[in-house]
């Protein structure tokens, strides 16, 4: 079977997808062989004593809580910033091994054209996805559970962003027709149901109502899934937060990340949100609605971030806040806003490329007309009424802010009160893609397109730490090009 061994070379950049292929060929093959010779391992293989849930569900403890030395049988305490080494974590760390497997393999695909690395990721995914008895439910409500006081909670939706290169990799496998059609079929109606539970369920609202990482965290991978699974109503949505709440409402006057910068690690919280504003950027551009060039009336924009981030990821010694509490040492990797500005703003081009259609984008969508017939439906019922979910209201659910009001329970509030969505209300702004970057231009293009890709190539491109990993959802960048 041949197939087409990037999309690089089909819109005439193969020598981009090289540079960045180059430093990374070697080790991704090396892992793909070996990757070629393991087992699915799924949320089945290991069942969580302290979980309410069934064998079937996903379940993570709040990463931040740990036993109270008063009291070692009551609930457990919070401590910002200071991972638990001793919560369970089987699920999460197979989810990620998923994404690893996943990723490396269709990199490998991409680089070589070998069929037999894309066949290799099917019975990952028809164990996950598929299979009655090992698949993994659509949904996290046992995610990030605090013993004593939750069986789980909206910010535990975090955990599924380690699903995002599992998506974005069978897009890429489909693009080539490189995935059995009923694998791929199988994957997209797991992912379509996931997609409804995000933006249906009270966790999934309150976790995109959330205004720091949270709630950006929460549109880029609901936008990548949408993505995969042909939803233009949510993609279009998640646009609209990106515009109407993310860059007004998280980003100050510098370019920094207030929300971030407060905690106990600022330096890494920091990075982690520029690469989900950069993750989100790249999924979601279009030739027609770029947001890499958006800009609000107050000048917010992808480049003020970049060029606020980038100088402590040259030298992070010129940090001018606290050291991280924990794995300051740790940080930067070869963070992926680096290689998405650089392949945004390369060559001065302000045009994104544009979103790419798997085969679950049907002639139907494609021609304007309805929502496509092949979309999954949840057991029992639709995919859920127009006012419950994440269509229409401006930044989101409205009803679901008149009825509740305030953030989650989290840390994720606006200093002075009030959501990102709500503040943007309250003050009446609305975002003009009219307006331009100051110092933006081909020259000022190429210029910070050549600094984030000279960062990149000189960091760290294969991290083993798990903290890292686990603040890392996209790791395997020549999926994403």
């Amino acid at each position: 079977m041949i197939v087409a061994a990037t999309a690089a070379m089909a819109c005439g950049c193969r020598s981009d997808f090289d540079r960045v292929a180059g430093p990374l060929k070697a080790r991704v093959l090396e892992l793909a062989e070996a990757d070629l010779a393991l087992e699915p391992v799924t949320v089945t293989a290991s069942r969580a004593e302290k979980s309410a849930g069934g064998v079937h569900d996903f379940f993570s403890q709040a990463d931040y809580f740990w036993p109270d030395p008063d009291n070692p049988d009551g609930p457990y305490k919070g401590r910002d910033g200071q991972s638990n080494p001793d919560n369970f974590s089987d699920h999460r760390l197979a989810m990620v091994r998923l994404s690893r497997i996943v990723g490396e393999l269709t990199s490998a695909w991409l680089i070589t054209g070998e069929e037999r690395f894309a066949k290799a990721v099917e019975p990952h995914l028809r164990a996950w996805f598929i299979d009655s008895t090992s698949y993994m439910a659509p949904h996290l409500m046992y995610s990030q559970a605090v013993i004593g006081r939750s069986t789980g909670r909206s910010i535990g939706v975090i955990d599924g962003v380690h699903l995002m290169e599992v998506a974005q990799g069978v897009l890429r496998l489909s693009e080539g027709g490189a995935i059995d059609n009923e694998v791929f079929e199988g994957t997209k109606a797991w992912f379509a149901r996931f997609v409804q539970w995000l933006t249906t369920h009270p966790y999934g609202i309150a976790e995109m109502r959330a205004a720091n990482n949270h709630g950006t965290c929460w549109a880029m991978q609901t936008a990548c899934f949408a993505r995969l699974t042909g939803d233009e109503e949510v993609m279009d949505m998640c646009r609209r937060r990106f515009k109407e709440v993310f860059l007004p409402c998280q980003m100050a006057p510098d370019g920094s990340f207030p929300m971030e910068t407060s905690r106990t690690k600022p330096y890494g919280y920091s990075l982690f949100n520029m690469d989900a504003m950069a993750t989100l950027a790249q999924i979601l551009s279009t030739p027609e609605d770029d947001l890499w060039e958006y800009v609000t009336p107050e000048g917010n924009c992808m480049r003020k971030g970049v060029e606020f981030i980038t100088p402590y990821v040259e030298d992070k010694g010129r940090w001018p806040l606290r050291q991280d509490i924990m794995y300051w040492d740790e940080w930067p990797v070869a963070q992926p806003y680096l290689i998405f500005a650089w392949n945004h703003w390369k060559g001065g081009s302000s045009v994104a490329r544009a979103p790419v259609r798997g085969r679950g984008f049907s002639a139907a969508r494609a021609s304007g007309g309805g929502r496509s017939s092949s979309a999954a439906r949840v057991p029992g019922g639709g995919r859920g009424s127009s006012a419950a979910r994440a269509s229409g209201g401006g930044c989101g659910f409205s009803a679901a802010r008149a009825s509740g009001g305030g953030c989650d329970s989290s840390d994720a509030r606006v200093p002075g009160g009030g959501c990102g969505d709500e503040a943007l209300a309250r003050s009446g702004r609305r975002s003009s893609s009219d307006a331009r970057v100051p110092g933006g231009g081909r020259g000022g293009d190429e210029a910070l397109a050549r600094r984030c890709y000279d960062a990149w190539l000189g960091l760290e491109h294969f991290p083993t730490t798990q903290e890292v990993v686990r603040n890392l959802p996209v790791r395997n960048p020549l999926i994403w090009l």
